[in-house]
Parts: structure tokens; sequence; C-alpha cells
């Protein structure tokens, strides 16, 4: 399986297919995994929970529940911090840079960095690849039936 991009969305489809028996190859752009939220400074993740009067309840689980798990196991992240109607976790974009990598080798993710995708491979109206760039380089990689 091809992921186009190591942003938050196309590592959780890498890592997801990877622990279900893909062979999975994400291309990222950059040196790293996690896209803006390695890329940029925010520094906080939203979304994740909603509040009560007394408590901070998780509301998305699975990968993103155990990246934000394993981010805290590393002194990457502090416990959700109560905001209006949610609550948001302070993370360390560098070391979920780490987690994000050591989960997709964990899992068996290949993984190709300093890659953008420039265009299509076409079969008719028919998209059947994608086209990456490096520096001095142009590489087409093809799904094959």
């Amino acid at each position: 399986m091809l992921v186009v991009g190591g942003g938050s969305a196309g590592i959780a489809a890498a890592i997801s297919a990877a622990r279900n028996g893909a062979k999975v190859m994400p291309v990222e752009r950059y040196g790293f995994l996690g896209g803006t939220l390695t890329t940029v400074t925010l520094d906080s993740i939203c979304g994740f929970f909603t509040v009560t009067e007394d408590e901070v309840i998780p509301i998305v689980l699975g990968l993103a529940h155990e990246t934000v798990d394993r981010l805290r196991e590393r002194g990457g992240a502090l416990p959700p911090r109560r905001w209006l109607w949610t609550a948001s976790v302070l993370y360390d974009p560098i070391t979920l840079k780490l987690v994000a990598n050591e989960m997709a080798e964990a899992a068996g993710v290949e993984l190709v960095y300093h890659c953008l995708a420039v265009g299509v491979v076409r079969d008719d109206s028919r998209i059947c690849g994608v086209v990456f760039e490096g520096k001095n380089w142009r590489w087409p990689a093809s799904h094959r039936p």
C-alpha cells in the first residue's frame, strides 16, 4: 500500500494497515513524520477529549490515544489540560517525531523520506500510480493489480 504523506492521517493509515498485514510504504516530503503536528509549533493536540464539571473524558481512542500514551511515557506530553468545553494535550514535537517513527518501524512500515508527490500515473482515465520527485531525481510508483 502506498501512502502519500506521513502526516497524522497518513501515518495512522500506514501503521493500521501494516498491523493488519499489509506491506506499507508511506512517502513523506520531509525527513520525519507527523505533518503539521511536527512542522509547526502547535504544541497542543485538541479534540481528543470532552469534559464534564468533574472530569476529562477521552473520546478519541485507537492509534491517536496510543500515540499520546507513548508521548507521556517518554516525558513528551503533559496530562490533558481543561479549556472551556474540551481539553488539550501539550506535547513536544521532537518527541512526537521519535514516537511516530518508532511506532511505524515496530509495525513494519517501510519509510521513505525526502520525496514530494508531483503528479499521477494514468491508464486512460484511471489513476494507477504517483510520481515522486527528490532533489535530483523523479520516481513513478505504480499500482500493480
